[in-house]
């Protein structure tokens, strides 16, 4: 349950900004997002592996963006 959980949110945050971004963008955030969600999941227990997994889909959907900002141009 958590882990579901853990990852919705990272997918809610990753989809959250997506209206003024290229396709190159948005791929780049999802995928970000949801591989530093994953990646985030594995540390911590209880609270703190919900907030390791959210700063993961954070970072991960940053990195993403720009990421696929890059490849855009």
């Amino acid at each position: 349950m958590k882990r579901t959980t853990a990852l919705a949110l990272a997918l809610v945050m990753a989809l959250s900004a997506c209206e003024s971004m290229n396709t190159s963008e948005k791929w780049g955030t999802t995928l970000g997002a949801l591989a530093g969600g994953i990646i985030g999941y594995q540390f911590g227990g209880g609270w703190g592996q919900v907030g390791a997994t959210a700063a993961g889909a954070a970072l991960g959907g940053y990195g993403g963006y720009m990421a696929g900002g890059e490849v855009s141009k």
